[in-house]
């Protein structure tokens, strides 16, 4: 039970703090900021590719990739999503 009442509280401050936001048209983050996760979110997504392009390799080889390298490649695809969604939310 107090699982759901801590839950609550934290939802009702959120949405508190969304309504304050909108209501100020305050921005989250500031231009640099957001310059800051854009370039987040290159870098995420070149390491991301790096380590496609790593199994990639390991396939036309013949070879089995790494499990390692799917782990790998999976993280930092979705953390390049995670940052694309608070900059397209708070700075587009």
């Amino acid at each position: 039970m107090d699982y759901i009442k801590n839950a609550s509280a934290i939802f009702l401050m959120l949405f508190a703090t969304n309504i304050s936001l909108a209501e100020n048209d305050e921005s989250l983050l500031s231009k640099s900021e957001c310059a800051e996760t854009k370039e987040g979110i290159r870098v995420f997504l070149g390491l991301a590719d790096y380590h496609w392009k790593e199994i990639e390799k390991a396939i036309e080889n013949g070879k089995e990739a790494d499990e390692k390298l799917y782990s790998i490649a999976g993280f930092y695809a979705q953390q390049a999503a995670n940052y694309s969604i608070v900059y397209g939310n708070w700075c587009d």
